[in-house]
């Protein structure tokens, strides 16, 4: 065994610990166990996204042990390792040094590690995103039957996320760039229909299902928006509406007010400012995607940008590789002008920016493995934060803890109440309450926040009308301080229900005292709020 085939070995080692640690330690996040829901319920699509994600987890584990829900995301994000190092070869990528380079480049960015354990759409993308543009360099330079699995590995990223469309313009730009006699040729077609082929049984399934997917992602990702219909039939529960100015509503909610003076009075922002913050947002999510390897990208700007322009003469690889990386970022960075863009929507250009910039920190390698070595210790320190939350110093909720903790609590709170309906608000607070609790049984209450799985599926639509109408009074669970006016119903008790770390669950009954007090003595983790309606 030579000292490269060595090297990368111990750290393929390093990477897989890493993951198994992560799936293991990590708290199931809010998002996680939604796509955990889905994976209850086989199907071809699902209402906010294809259902490669949902296929990663396997029913039969799925429980409150997180660890074997996530063992399918764990083993699917290796398969990247070796097409990764087999593009290295084919890249013209030689020795130890530039090879550990594009490891440690493309595995150990905080992306690569984060997607290695945390299961999201993300994780079959970038697998399958790896994949095409291997199979399409085998194509360009070897076989061009290997247009047929690039189109594959194309259909497969297509049933985890549209995002997957953006690799059609970089394989046409490698083509014409590269071997243009090459488009007059059968292969690269039927390497389209085979994507085609492969991403069908999502077409038709959305097709079926009102092009629900379809419509929802297009008013995601080009108009910033989550709001479409969805046919409600089986719940037969009237849409909510927000209650008005001193309706029982209003006036209980506001008991939890704080003090008039620590309000703050938000301005309007100017549309110049709206588009400072969504491309300075954009730009940030970019690099928060490298973790500590951005300070090298920006210390050493001037040769990476050299690393993108057409060599004389270029290599046969060096079209699809800037492609692979240049593509999603024009795509996504031109959309930022018009819309917010999620940091991770273009997180597929990092595999082939890693290959492309590996040779300038072939000769860098301490510093590149000090940044890695901070992105490892960092994803731990949040791993261990999450999952053993003493690091708080602020009275603020904050983003991991608001996504992990608190949750298991609020379900055992709510098992002890008085058993009539539960419903709640967000597809997040209502697939966390069925992580910890599968048997209970709940819906989504329409109109409150958008549509999701729960008000679409009819099996997960537990809870009908005429069931709150046999028990006369139901449980709202909500995230909003003001009630909603439910239409039929009236609301006859409010409570604010707070995890505060250290302290557990702490209730507070609306107007139960002159003025309202904060009753964490440490950091609020989540605020909930548990409203009783009763029939009109």
């Amino acid at each position: 065994m030579n000292k490269t085939t060595a090297s990368i070995l111990l750290l393929s080692i390093v990477v897989i610990l890493i993951r198994v640690i992560g799936a293991y330690f990590l708290p199931v996040t809010t998002d996680e166990a939604y796509y955990f829901l889905w994976s209850k319920f086989p199907d071809l699509g699902y209402f906010d996204h294809p259902p490669a994600v949902a296929w990663l987890a396997s029913t039969s584990l799925i429980g409150t042990s997180v660890f074997w829900a996530r063992l399918g995301t764990v083993l699917v994000s290796l398969l990247t390792i070796p097409f990764f190092i087999s593009l290295f070869n084919m890249a013209g990528i030689k020795g130890t040094g530039a090879t550990i380079a594009a490891f440690l480049l493309t595995q150990l960015s905080a992306a690569g590690l984060i997607f290695g354990f945390l299961t999201t759409p993300d994780v079959v993308l970038n697998v399958a995103w790896i994949i095409a543009i291997h199979e399409a360099a085998k194509a360009l330079t070897v076989n061009p039957k290997r247009w047929v699995t690039a189109g594959i590995a194309t259909g497969l990223g297509l049933l985890s996320k549209y995002v997957m469309i953006v690799i059609i313009p970089v394989f046409l730009w490698s083509l014409i760039k590269s071997k243009p006699s090459k488009l007059f040729n059968k292969w690269p077609y039927l390497g389209a229909l085979t994507a085609l082929l492969v991403f069908s049984p999502n077409i038709i399934w959305n097709a079926q299902n009102d092009w629900t997917t379809f419509r929802f992602q297009l008013k995601h990702g080009l108009a910033d928006s989550h709001e479409i219909s969805t046919k409600k039939d089986e719940v037969k529960l009237p849409e909510a509406s927000d209650a008005k100015v001193g309706s029982l509503e209003y006036e209980l909610g506001h008991f939890f007010d704080p003090p008039k003076e620590i309000k703050k009075i938000k301005r309007k922002k100017s549309q110049l400012e709206l588009l400072w913050r969504r491309v300075s947002d954009f730009v940030g999510g970019q690099l928060a995607l490298w973790g500590g390897i951005a300070l090298l990208l920006l210390y050493n700007f001037k040769s990476i940008l050299a690393q993108f322009k057409p060599k004389q003469p270029d290599h046969e690889l060096g079209p699809l590789l800037r492609g692979g990386a240049l593509f999603p970022l024009i795509f996504f960075g031109t959309l930022s002008l018009f819309t917010k863009i999620e940091a991770n929507w273009p997180a597929v250009y990092l595999g082939c920016a890693g290959v492309l910039i590996a040779p300038i920190f072939s000769n860098k390698l301490r510093s590149l493995s000090v940044a890695c070595t901070l992105n490892v210790l960092v994803i731990l320190l949040l791993i261990y934060h999450a999952a053993v939350p003493t690091l708080v110093t602020k009275k603020k909720p904050d983003r991991i803890l608001k996504e992990t903790h608190g949750y298991a609590e609020l379900v055992k709170f709510l098992g002890d109440q008085e058993s009539i309906p539960l419903l709640f608000d967000t597809y997040q607070l209502g697939s966390m309450i069925k992580f910890y609790s599968p048997k209970v049984k709940l819906s989504q209450w329409p109109g409150i926040t958008r549509d999701s799985e729960f008000t679409r599926r009819p099996e997960l639509q537990e809870i009908t009308h005429d069931d709150i109408s046999a028990s006369k009074d139901f449980w709202l669970i909500s995230q909003r301080q003001i009630p909603p006016h439910l239409p039929g119903f009236i609301i006859s008790s409010l409570r604010e229900v707070r995890s505060c770390l250290n302290q557990g669950i702490v209730v507070t009954e609306s107007n139960s005292s002159p003025e309202f007090i904060n009753p964490c003595n440490d950091s609020t983790t989540h605020i909930w709020y548990l409203s009783r309606y009763t029939k009109e």
